[in-house]
């Protein structure tokens, strides 16, 4: 089944703490520099985008401490094989749902890193939950963006 998330929501487009400049930054430098996958656009609003619950993964990490925040990244299905295969240098018909989720858990995982780094402070990060996508366990975001690469996209965003 397909769904279509709208989560990128208009009700406060900017985190306290951290902005879409920001996590823009993040998501391109994780994307491209350090797994060679070319982002062809970033949106901030607007768009829908949609997520085949049969193949989309969600992943969500924790900070907690001087600042709290989950932040939580969408990809799918497309993007999230081509993410797993740069990540382990595998090929498509290599790939398991296991490395697929190892991978996009370590997405998270670098990314709340990063976004722990730019808060600063006492925090601490914790560990990744991933699962497949359910448009059921969408929630309201403080801060949303989303990248486009060639046939997938990601959503990331962060709620406080």
């Amino acid at each position: 089944m397909t769904q279509s998330v709208t989560g990128l929501s208009n009700n406060a487009q900017s985190s306290s703490v951290v902005n879409s400049t920001q996590l823009t930054e993040i998501s391109s430098d994780l994307l491209d520099s350090m797994l060679g996958i070319e982002v062809n656009s970033f949106e901030t609003s607007g768009q829908s985008i949609e997520f085949d619950e049969a193949s989309a993964w969600r992943a969500r990490i924790a900070i907690a401490g001087s600042w709290n925040a989950v932040v939580e990244t969408i990809v799918t299905g497309e993007l999230a094989s081509r993410i797993t295969c740069a990540m382990f240098d595998m090929t498509p018909d290599e790939l398991t749902e296991e490395d697929c989720s190892d991978a996009i858990g370590e997405v998270v995982n670098i990314i709340g890193g990063n976004i722990k780094g730019v808060v600063g402070g006492e925090c601490d990060l914790h560990l990744p939950c991933v699962g497949k996508y359910s448009a059921q366990d969408d929630e309201a975001q403080n801060l949303q963006i989303a990248a486009h690469c060639g046939d997938g996209s990601l959503i990331l965003s962060v709620a406080e």
